[in-house]
């Protein structure tokens, strides 16, 4: 079993978006980022709700999280290079956990959790590391197509990303979901309510919607609590 070492391009994050996933790698709350930042925490709370895409104190946000610089004002290249790896193997205090995952294939959720999410007659190879809590019965799977391609790029999921499902941590409206209609092959959606029922939306209008039972929550296979582009 091998443990991958990888880390991710976020090429669709904004600013406000990679600041968040920085901010839950480092564990730390918008109060603990901002007094280490030496800013108040509206000024935290701002960028992360997207008030904000650009930020004076950028430095200072990137050194508290220990993060990669560029990465955080621009969005290239990595989370951590070996500098921020350096910072955070010098400095333990506030440091978040590594959560690392299964990385299982799409075709094989059903077996993963009818298993009693373990390895049932298939091997895991690889485990990949997600930069934001999850639960124990977390998996990761590769986006299979591009059903979550829509018109903004922010907001797509692009074929072969690493998605994280989290079992434990119910979707809520708006949020999006891996989901089993009536026993079906696993989909990736929007929940999205309309007209008193449920669907899962694709971000991609050529993919159909499926309307999923709102008083049976067995269709939920988990949220997708974070997506990335592994190198």
């Amino acid at each position: 079993m091998q443990l991958h070492k990888l880390t991710y391009t976020l090429l669709s994050m904004n600013f406000s978006q990679r600041l968040k996933a920085a901010r839950k790698y480092a564990g730390l709350t918008q109060k603990q980022l901002a007094d280490a930042a030496g800013v108040s925490q509206p000024v935290i709370s701002q960028i992360e709700n997207g008030a904000s895409l650009k930020s004076v104190h950028t430095s200072k946000l990137a050194t508290a999280c220990r993060v990669d610089l560029l990465w955080l004002s621009e969005g290239i290249g990595e989370m951590l290079n070996d500098a921020a790896a350096r910072g955070a193997s010098s400095t333990t205090a506030n440091r978040g956990p590594v959560y690392n995952v299964p990385l299982i294939a799409l075709s094989q959720v059903h077996s993963w959790i009818s298993g009693g999410y373990k390895t049932p007659d298939f091997k895991i190879e690889e485990y990949l590391p997600c930069p934001v809590p999850v639960g124990p019965r977390a998996f990761a799977f590769r986006m299979p197509n591009d059903s979550m391609i829509g018109p903004r790029p922010d907001k797509s999921i692009f074929e072969g990303w690493a998605v994280f499902v989290d079992p434990d941590t119910p979707p809520q409206p708006g949020q999006v979901a891996l989901a089993s209609i009536k026993g079906a092959d696993p989909i990736l959606g929007v929940l999205t309510p309309h007209g008193g029922h449920l669907f899962i939306k694709p971000a991609n209008s050529q993919f159909v919607k499926e309307e999923v039972d709102s008083e049976n929550t067995e269709w939920c296979l988990g949220r997708a609590v974070f997506t990335g582009y592994s190198m």
